[in-house]
This record gives structure tokens, sequence and C-alpha cells, in this order.
């Protein structure tokens, strides 16, 4: 059987990416460590990499988040789309001064929120399910956030969510060891649902932890807000946040703005410090 030199050259991409994301994470993981850690942090979430916070102290208007103020990103999926004093009034009431304290507590870093989203997920029909990565509606097969560090963090709050709305669930860090991409669902035993009702926050690494959004039960709508923070000298706000400029997600069909690779995408980036 002849090998089609097209297949050859896609393995040949895939393998250097997938070395390329290694070698990527290795390197800022150590720069991360060596530059900005500030403390050991806590030995349970260095150990399981996710945890949950009670939103009791937070000043949380939800009002405006909603499936009526979004925009439809595809058949499945919308997204809010915040005005910047929308932005800064959402980051500034989760993100305040106790808040932030209690993560560089548990983490042992400070960091930049560099990238936030709110998004509104829908039943998946059956014969829609099985597609290429990359053309997924959102995000709801099992893998890691590879072009990262170990160290970036994700926080979020589930809005409405309960079992029946398909929570994000994620595996702790030792439970996603041995776990590979070829996992499309999460069944372990060590699993952690995101359920709630903007009453409670949670933090993981999505590097070390494996995790997948669930897809939920027909006629409910799952909406839930989502950080990408980055260790940083100091807590910040990335100045690109506001802006809704194409990447090359877009490019690629990818149904998330979320950058990758954030040394090299934020390196020109401006802080604001909180």
């Amino acid at each position: 059987m002849q090998i089609k030199s097209k297949d050859v050259r896609i393995q040949i991409i895939k393998l250097a990416y997938k070395y390329f994301c290694h070698l990527y994470r290795i390197s800022t993981s150590l720069l991360e460590d060596r530059l900005y850690r500030k403390t050991k942090g806590s030995a349970v979430f260095n150990d399981i990499g996710c945890i949950k916070y009670s939103i009791r102290d937070l000043n949380l208007d939800l009002d405006y988040i909603s499936i009526t103020r979004s925009s439809r990103v595809n058949k499945y999926l919308s997204v809010n789309n915040l005005d910047e004093f929308e932005i800064n009034k959402l980051i500034k009431s989760v993100f305040n001064n106790k808040f932030r304290d209690k993560i560089s507590a548990t983490t042992g870093f400070e960091f930049s929120i560099d990238f936030f989203i709110i998004y509104h997920r829908e039943y998946i029909e059956e014969e829609d399910r099985y597609v290429g990565t990359l053309d997924q509606w959102y995000s709801y097969v099992g893998h890691y956030d590879k072009p990262n560090s170990d160290y970036m963090l994700k926080v979020v709050i589930p809005v409405n969510i309960t079992e029946s709305h398909g929570p994000l669930t994620v595996l702790d860090k030792r439970s996603s060891k041995g776990i590979t991409g070829s996992n499309s669902d999460i069944k372990l035993k060590q699993k952690i649902q995101f359920t709630g009702l903007g009453d409670s926050v949670y933090a993981f690494n999505p590097t070390v932890c494996f995790h997948s959004d669930g897809i939920p039960e027909e006629n409910k709508v799952a909406t839930q807000i989502m950080f990408q923070l980055n260790p940083f000298k100091e807590w910040a706000i990335n100045e690109s946040i506001y802006k809704r400029n194409p990447n090359i997600n877009k490019a690629l069909r990818i149904w998330t703005k979320e950058p990758k690779f954030p040394w090299l995408a934020y390196r020109n980036s401006k802080r604001i410090p909180l």
C-alpha cells in the first residue's frame, strides 16, 4: 500500500507540533517558577491542581450575563460580548483583594488576567457530535490545554449549571497521569464537576488536569464564565482582554478566541495593575 506524501506531511506536522508544545510547556514552567513564584503554595493544590471557593465574599452581578445578550458562534454555542466598562466591573467584582490573596496563597503566584469568555452551551444532536478536534462545537472531548505552562490557571464560575447541564468535568492532577487525548469521556471516580448557580468559583491547572465540557440535556442551556490567568510579577489585567481582533484560532475554525502559547501571544501586551 502506497503512503501518500500529503499524509506523511500531516503526520510530521502533528509530531512537530506535539514536541514544540512539550518544549514550550517545560521551558515556560521553569521560567515562571524562577521569575514569578512568591511562595510554595498549598501542598493540597500542588498535588491535585484543582480547588473550589465559595463566592459569598464576591460582589458579583450576574444580571447582564444572559443568552439574550449573546451572539451566536455556531449551531450550539453563543457568547456574551461585554464592553470595557462591563469587563472591568466583572473582573474587579471577582478578583477583589480577598479573592486574589486566596488564589496567591493557594498557588504561590500572582497573575495577569489575560483572557475571559462568557459562553452558553446547548444540547448537541447525536449526529453532530463525531467531528474532528478543530470542528468541535465547543470543547466536549476530554483534553489538556497543551500550549501552556503547568502553572497557567483557569478560573471558572458556573452561572446556572446543575448535573443536567453537562458541567465542566475535571480530573485532578494525580488522576490525570496516564490519561491521553484518546480518552474522550471522563469516567473515573476522581472527577470533579463544576456545578453552581453563581455561588461557587473553581480554579484548576488545565495543562496537567484532564478535562472537558459536558453536553447539556435537551432544552437546557449551560452558562459559565472562564478566565485565563498566567503567572506574572503582580496582579494585573492584560489590555488585550478588551480587544476582539481575529486571531489564528479563527483561521483554524476553533470556536474559542482564547490565545495559545501565552508567552508568545502576549509578548507585546501591556498590563494594567489591579
